[in-house]
């Protein structure tokens, strides 16, 4: 049924709209509108779906055997995950449906909660209307079939489905840290530069601090300025090492933002291309090559009417109009000849001798590519701004070259500064360099190493920091520097990453719910129930179903942030990835918890503190995994007794030896490096 509603809104693949659109003719409007979906809001979905779906098939060929999408796939996984919260071991669609609303940011389960129809109460109306609902069902399959599962599933097989949790680190976090306040400050810097020449400026930082991210916001800022127009170019250094493909990148990135090169042809945006081609390949070769052409060709065309006019002369006319042509042609001829005998006899040794006196000896032909692409960069820039004095300029923003090798690392830096030595460049061009300032002081020191002559490694090393010191200085007219977090910077970059996905539980409504769903007298305690994670008996995950649409608990997110107070070093990238690491640990205890039965009892045990797990990802994540196992699993001889003790971070924990294994594996899994 999903195909087939790809396929009458002629789309060439199966996304989550077309599953709910099936789920919408197969299943009976009694049933949907129990959890939620009236016939009014059945009828707006499906215009909403209507309208985000574009047609998009271009052939025929495929159109029996669409793909699905990413989208979707995550969707089909998270039907046996919806299905395992609910306690069932078939999949029906009531978990498509929720498989859906889980991922909120999705347009179509956006729309559908601000309609009133979310994973929560979704769940609950389900869960109350259970048995009406499975009277209306009577064999309905979807497109997936009916997916069962057993309860013995092991942690290798259910690697297939934490796949559907796809967490990336992107740029997408939201400001923190008064970025934009800073980036504003940097904007302004560099139009406060002298325009008369070319300048290098320095953006520093550690890996992972957010120069990149940092640039982009400086760029918002340069474009809303109107005093200087900026044009920019970016240079990933790291891409291509080699002296000569260095440069050659570089041009071609300057190349490109120049041209500016269409999608779209026969536009107006084509003519512009190409007068911006022909501005380049005339101040490349010039208008002689060009001229000769025109030349050649109006002779050519020329000497077709000559023909044409002679073809209707009369004789007499004819006669006299060959001995017209005759005279000059001869007189030509001869002159041809003569010089021709006079090169070939007397110019060698003349020319020689002139060119002895006259002319410059040079051998720039032996410069190698890195000349020719200078002289390249400098007609494109030319071209690009003709004039020297203009509020015209072009930013190149070079990143990644703190992941070069340290040899490269100062070879394009010093071949970038040389650049910007001749003056048709530098009047035209400013190098924003983002770079870890420790990496390039080591390359820098790595250079002149051997140079510094001392008596004692003390007076060596002061030499060498004085040195690199004015190397830089040679380098950068300019920088920043993007400091180290402190603890509340690091809480905020937290925030940002967990906004809007902390579940903050209400002990009056989670006692209903747990009165609703009468849970068994061996549920956890409602005091108890802010530091635990989700990983419950089957008869218990109804309690924290709720939590499905979030990501952590406020205990959780309070763990966290604790935490980074032992973090010093941490960036935001570093950051993320332990918190990612968590929410992935998190997801495989709980898969473990299903299938291992003894981990299940150990972890759900009243006196387990289960923030032994975030505190583990950060040990395993600043020490390294090599020596947890050997400091840890050595220290404390679990071979040897029933439980350990453990202290991390200054937090003592108490677990049994298995538990302790078994969290340590989980860990390790989650830790790779």
């Amino acid at each position: 049924m999903s195909r087939e509603a790809a396929l009458s809104r002629y789309n060439d693949h199966i996304d989550d709209s077309h599953l709910m659109l099936a789920i919408f003719k197969v299943i009976d409007h009694k049933t949907l509108s129990i959890i939620g979906f009236d016939d009014s809001k059945l009828k707006n979905a499906t215009n909403f779906i209507n309208n985000i779906t574009k047609p998009t098939i271009k052939t025929t060929e495929n159109i029996y055997s669409l793909p699905l999408t990413k989208r979707a796939e995550n969707v089909i996984r998270q039907t046996v995950l919806e299905a395992k919260h609910l306690g069932e071991n078939k999949i029906e669609f009531i978990h498509f449906v929720l498989a859906i609303l889980h991922f909120s940011n999705h347009k179509l389960p956006s729309y559908l909660n601000s309609e009133g129809i979310t994973h929560m109460s979704v769940i609950e109306k389900y869960t109350l209307n259970k048995d009406i609902i499975n009277s209306y069902i009577s064999d309905i399959k979807l497109d997936a079939g009916t997916i069962t599962f057993e309860h013995n599933q092991n942690l290798s097989e259910a690697q297939n489905i934490i796949n559907s949790f796809n967490f990336f680190i992107g740029s997408d976090i939201n400001a923190t840290l008064n970025v934009e306040e800073e980036a504003l400050e940097f904007s302004d810097l560099l139009y406060s530069l002298n325009f008369d020449q070319g300048m290098m400026v320095g953006l520093f930082g550690r890996w992972g601090r957010g120069k990149t991210f940092f640039w982009s916001k400086v760029w918002k800022h340069i474009k809303t300025k109107k005093t200087y127009l900026f044009h920019k170019v970016e240079y990933h250094a790291w891409k291509y090492q080699d002296t000569p493909a260095s440069w050659a990148y570089l041009y071609e990135n300057m190349a490109k933002q120049y041209l500016n090169k269409p999608t779209i042809i026969f536009s107006g945006e084509w003519l512009s291309f190409y007068h911006r081609l022909f501005k380049l390949n005339i101040t490349r070769k010039g208008l002689l090559p060009l001229l000769k052409f025109l030349m050649i060709f109006l002779i050519g065309i020329a000497s077709i009417a000559t023909v044409y006019t002679i073809a209707n002369l009369t004789q007499n006319q004819i006669k006299l109009t060959l001995n017209w042509i005759g005279i000059p042609i001869t007189t030509l001829s001869t002159l041809y000849i003569f010089f021709s005998y006079a090169k070939s006899e007397y110019s060698s040794n003349a020319k020689d001798l002139f060119l002895k006196y006259s002319k410059k000896h040079s051998f720039k032909e032996h410069l190698g590519v890195q000349a020719e692409i200078q002289k390249e960069i400098e007609k494109l820039l030319i071209t690009w701004i003709p004039r020297e004095h203009t509020n015209e300029r072009i930013i190149i923003f070079v990143d990644d070259i703190d992941r070069c090798k340290e040899e490269k690392i100062i070879e394009i830096i010093d071949s970038l500064r040389i650049m910007l030595d001749n003056t048709k460049i530098s009047k035209r061009l400013i190098v924003v360099t983002a770079v870890d300032e420790r990496v390039l002081k080591r390359a820098i020191e790595n250079k002149y190493y051997d140079l510094i002559k001392s008596s004692s490694a003390e007076n060596k090393r002061k030499q060498l920091d004085i040195l690199v010191r004015e190397y830089m200085d040679k380098l950068f007219i300019a920088g920043i520097k993007l400091n180290t977090l402190s603890f509340n910077e690091r809480g905020e970059i937290l925030e940002s990453l967990t906004r809007g996905k902390i579940f903050m539980p209400s002990k009056p409504n989670m006692a209903t719910i747990r009165e609703s769903n009468a849970v068994t007298s061996d549920a956890l305690p409602i005091s108890d129930y802010d530091i635990t994670n989700p990983i419950l008996q089957p008869s218990q995950l109804k309690i924290h179903v709720k939590q499905v649409d979030f990501e952590i608990d406020e205990f959780e997110y309070n763990t966290l942030r604790n935490l980074l107070s032992f973090y010093n070093d941490a960036t935001p990238r570093t950051i993320k990835i332990f918190y990612y690491r968590y929410l992935l640990a998190k997801r495989f205890a709980v898969y473990t918890a299903q299938t291992n039965h003894n981990f299940f009892n150990e972890w759900n045990a009243v006196n387990v503190n289960k923030s032994i797990l975030p505190y583990l990802i950060l040990n395993y994540t600043i020490i390294g995994p090599d020596c947890i196992h050997s400091d840890i699993l050595d220290n404390h001889h679990i071979e040897n007794s029933s439980s350990v003790e453990i202290e991390l971070f200054k937090m003592q924990f108490s677990i049994s030896k298995t538990l302790w294994i078994d969290l340590l594996k989980i860990v390790e899994i989650v830790v790779p490096y």
